[in-house]
C-alpha cells in the first residue's frame, strides 16, 4: 500500500503541483507527520517515523522526499526559507538550533548556547528563536552572513513564538501579565507594540506588513490582523477582522473608530459606532458567523 502511494505521489508531483485540489506529501503508516513549514518549493515537517522525531522534507518541484536530520534525539519545529530549513534540535540534552542548507547538502549549528533555544524561524541570512539562557525566555537573532547574535530590547517577561520576515520580527510577550504581540524593526532597531488588547494575543505570523496572530479578547479565540503599512495611525488596543472563511468567530474591532462615523446608544447605554463593533470606550463586541461543521478545535494562548 505504501509503494503504490509513494508512485502515485511522485507521478503526480513530477508532472507538478495540482493547482485547487489538496493531496498527501507524506502517508507513513503508524506514525505522525506533524509541524509542516513551506516556502518555495520545499516543504519540511516533524516525523516520528523513526520512533522519534526527525525533520524530513519534499521537494514540490521534483516530487522527491528525502530526511533533512535523522538524529537519534529529537528534532522539532522545522522553518524554511529559500534553500535552507531550521530546525529545534535535543542532541545535547538541551534545545539547540540546526540548519540544513539544500543546495550544498550540508548541516551546521545555528546556536548550541547554555540553556535552551527553542521555536527557531528563518527569513534569508536571519534566524531568530527564543532563549532562555538568562533564565527567562528572550527572543535572538542571528545574522548568517554577518555571524552577528543580538538579544533584542524588550521589557521583562517572557518572549516566545518568534516570526521573522524581512526585517521585521514578531513574538508573543508576556511583559503586561498576559502575552501581547510586539514587534522590532532590524532596520531602524525599534521596538514596537502591535496588539496588547484584553486577554491574550498569540501565536503572530507576518507577511510583509501584515501581522495575524490569535486573539481571545472576546474569550474565545478568533484570528485578527493589522496592516502595519500606516503604522503612526496605529493603536495596539484594536485589531482589524479577519477576511477569513465564513463560520468563524470574528474581531469586529476596527481601527476606524476615529474616523467621523455616527455614534448610536446600545441596548446598554454604551454609544456605538455601526459598521465598525466599536464602543465608545474602546471596547469591542463579537458576531458569530456560521459555523463550518466539524470546526472543534481553537488555538488556545498559553
Amino acid at each position: 500500500m505504501i509503494l503504490i502511494m509513494t508512485a502515485l505521489l511522485y507521478t503526480s508531483a513530477a508532472s507538478g503541483a495540482d493547482f485547487g485540489k489538496e493531496r498527501p506529501i507524506a502517508i507513513v503508516e503508524g506514525s505522525e507527520q506533524e509541524q509542516p513549514a513551506i516556502d518555495g518549493h520545499i516543504v519540511a515537517w516533524a516525523d516520528n517515523r523513526s520512533g522519534n522525531y526527525d525533520i524530513f522534507m519534499y521537494d514540490l518541484e521534483t516530487g522527491l522526499e528525502k530526511w533533512v536530520c535523522i538524529n537519534p534525539f529529537f528534532q522539532i519545529h522545522p522553518a524554511v526559507s529559500g534553500e535552507r530549513i531550521v530546525w529545534q534540535d535535543m542532541r545535547s540534552g538541551n534545545a539547540d538550533v540546526y540548519m540544513y542548507d539544500v543546495v550544498n547538502r550540508t548541516e551546521s549549528a545555528v546556536t548550541t548556547a547554555p540553556g535552551n533555544q527553542t521555536q527557531p524561524d528563518i527569513s534569508g541570512d536571519r534566524v531568530v528563536w527564543s532563549d532562555d539562557r538568562e533564565g527567562i525566555y528572550k527572543i535572538h537573532l542571528y545574522d548568517l552572513a554577518t555571524k552577528k547574535e543580538q538579544t533584542l530590547p524588550s521589557g521583562n517577561g517572557e518572549q516566545i513564538e518568534p516570526k521573522i520576515n524581512g526585517d521585521k520580527v514578531v513574538w508573543m510577550d508576556k511583559r503586561s501579565g498576559d502575552f501581547d504581540v510586539y514587534m522590532y524593526d532590524i532596520t531602524n532597531g525599534k521596538e514596537s507594540a502591535v496588539a496588547t488588547g484584553p486577554g491574550d494575543q498569540s501565536f503572530p505570523s507576518i507577511n510583509g506588513n501584515i501581522v495575524a496572530w490569535s486573539d481571545n479578547r472576546t474569550g474565545e479565540s478568533d484570528i485578527a490582523y493589522i496592516d502595519l503599512t500606516n503604522s503612526e495611525d496605529h493603536d495596539p488596543h484594536q485589531a482589524r477582522q479577519a477576511d477569513g472563511p465564513e463560520g468563524l468567530w470574528r474581531l469586529h474591532c476596527l481601527s476606524e473608530q476615529r474616523h467621523g462615523y455616527q455614534s448610536l446608544r446600545h441596548q446598554d447605554g454604551r454609544r456605538f459606532y455601526p459598521g465598525t463593533g466599536i464602543h465608545q470606550d474602546g471596547t469591542c463586541h463579537q458576531r458569530p458567523g456560521r459555523r463550518l461543521d466539524g470546526l472543534q478545535e481553537r488555538a488556545k494562548g498559553s
